[in-house]
This record gives structure tokens, C-alpha cells and sequence, in this order.
């Protein structure tokens, strides 16, 4: 609001409330009506009402475009006491930590195996008859065998490799098994042995 407003309605309600004493009095000593005072005293706030300035007051004025605002100031963090290793107590237990030593199974060696001899000797230098059917057919072939000598000394064998003849392969078998030897021992107690050989039926080494 401009101050030529102000002074406007400062002197306008000023004159108004000089007014109303006027009429006031004049109503007295005329001896008016008090319904006719009252009519003008509504009629003068009224007016008062329309004078009245409605205008919003002005926004504050912006700051300057040179301000700047404070810098914000923060607090320098609290010293703090450096930290210290405390002393191992004196009645601390300590454990010295050794290697351990790796425990190597104990190995127990067996005493030698003494072979048969005889039997590996008799069995080498001699060889099962031919067969009479097989001779008689022409029969010829060889046999690898496996002989085994068991702990009581009794012997026996397998076919390794045929003749391609069951009577030859037959012959073999049968005549190994009619034997009997010394056993082979270790340590002075007797035990099985096995070896291979080799039997050539000819026609001609007959």
C-alpha cells in the first residue's frame, strides 16, 4: 500500500468518527429520531467497509545478487588415544608346534620259497606217452600246460594253450596227475608252487 493510501483512509476515518459525534449531537438537540441516527451509522461503516484496501502486502525484497551464504562449519573430529598391544599375560600357556614325523609302515620280509626241484626236474625231462588212437591217426601237436604242486606234494594240471586234440591235451592231464613229490617249503613249512611247460607230440620222435 502506498502511503498516499494510508493517508486517504487515515483522514477519512478520522472524518467519519468526527461525523458520528456531529450527528450525535445534532440528533440531541434536534430531537431526532434515534432510528434515523441509527440508519446513517450503517450507512457510514459501509462506506468504511468499501474503502477498505484488499491489496496483498508486497513480497520481501530479494537479497542482494552478491550474497553468499556462510560456509557451513564442521566440527574437527575428537583425538583419539592410539591403540597399544597389551602385554601377553605371564601366566600364558605357549605351544611350540613340532613336525610330525610320518610313521612308515614296518615291512616284514618273508624267507625264500625253495622250489621242488625234483618235481621241476622229472616233469622237464620226461613227457607224457603218445596215445596209442593218436598215433594210430596221426595225431600230432603241442600242449602248454600249467603243473601245480601242492603242499602235500600232489601234482596237477591245466591247459594253458591246446593242442588243437582233446586226446593229446587228455594225455597230459591224465599223466600229471599220477605224480607225487616233495613239496616246496618256506621257512621249513610246505607250500604250493606252479610253473609252466611245454609238451611237442611228433610221429617222428617215436
Amino acid at each position: 500500500m502506498s502511503k498516499t493510501k494510508a493517508a486517504q483512509r487515515r483522514t477519512f476515518i478520522i472524518g467519519t468518527i468526527i461525523g458520528i459525534h456531529v450527528l450525535f449531537f445534532i440528533g440531541l438537540t434536534a430531537g431526532l429520531n434515534r432510528d434515523v441516527i441509527m440508519d446513517k451509522w450503517v450507512t457510514m461503516q459501509a462506506d468504511m467497509e468499501e474503502i477498505k484496501d484488499d491489496t496483498p502486502p508486497p513480497p520481501p525484497p530479494p537479497p542482494p545478487a552478491d550474497f553468499e551464504p556462510p560456509p557451513l562449519e564442521v566440527p574437527p573430529a575428537p583425538d583419539l588415544p592410539a591403540l597399544v598391544e597389551a602385554p601377553a599375560p605371564a601366566n600364558s600357556i605357549q605351544i611350540e608346534s613340532r613336525p610330525v614325523q610320518e610313521v612308515k609302515p614296518q615291512v616284514v620280509e618273508r624267507p625264500p620259497l625253495v622250489p621242488p626241484t625234483k618235481a621241476v626236474n622229472f616233469f622237464r625231462k620226461n613227457k607224457p606217452p603218445y596215445p596209442s588212437a593218436s598215433r594210430r591217426l596221426q595225431e600230432e601237436g603241442s600242449v602248454i600246460t600249467q603243473i601245480t604242486l601242492a603242499s602235500d606234494g600232489t601234482a596237477s594240471c591245466s591247459i594253458v594253450e591246446s593242442s588243437g586234440t582233446p586226446r593229446l591235451d587228455e594225455a597230459v592231464t591224465k599223466w600229471c596227475a599220477t605224480k607225487k613229490f616233495d613239496p616246496a617249503t618256506r621257512a621249513g613249512s610246505p607250500e604250493a608252487f606252479s610253473f609252466k611247460l611245454k609238451y611237442t607230440f611228433r610221429l617222428e620222435d617215436e
